[in-house]
């Protein structure tokens, strides 16, 4: 009985606030104002996740580093392969991020165009 009450409630909150939208959208256009255009997201940024993970890499790495030269007492080849493994990673996903700089400066330009032309702004402001 709880899961029929939870789920009759999200529905009815889904259907109220999509007919609250309509209304709002078409009394917008009866008094001939253009509603708010739906915009694109913006595109996923190439490469857009790889500084975090390169970053958190490379602190893993130089972590488990710092553990096997000072804190233990002895050497283990186990965890130095492991942490230079997560050094190599971080790096390569660093060079990648470094490497696909241009394409996301071009995908955010094209997206701040399509914003504007879609606000209206063209750029030419006669004042």
């Amino acid at each position: 009985m709880t899961a029929i009450v939870i789920f009759g409630s999200i529905t009815a909150i889904v259907i109220y606030t999509t007919s609250v939208r309509h209304k709002e959208r078409m009394a917008l256009i009866e008094k001939g104002i253009q509603p708010f255009p739906r915009l694109d997201k913006p595109p996923k940024k190439v490469g857009g996740k790889a500084l975090l993970l390169g970053l958190f890499s490379l602190a893993l790495g130089m972590t488990m580093i710092i553990n096997t030269f000072f804190l233990q007492h002895h050497i283990d080849t186990g965890m130095l392969t492991a942490a230079l493994l997560c050094q190599f990673v971080g790096i390569a996903l660093l060079g990648y991020w470094k490497l696909t700089e241009s394409e996301r400066k071009l995908d955010q330009k094209l997206y701040e165009e399509s914003f504007n032309y879609a606000l209206g702004n063209t750029g030419d402001t006669d004042i």
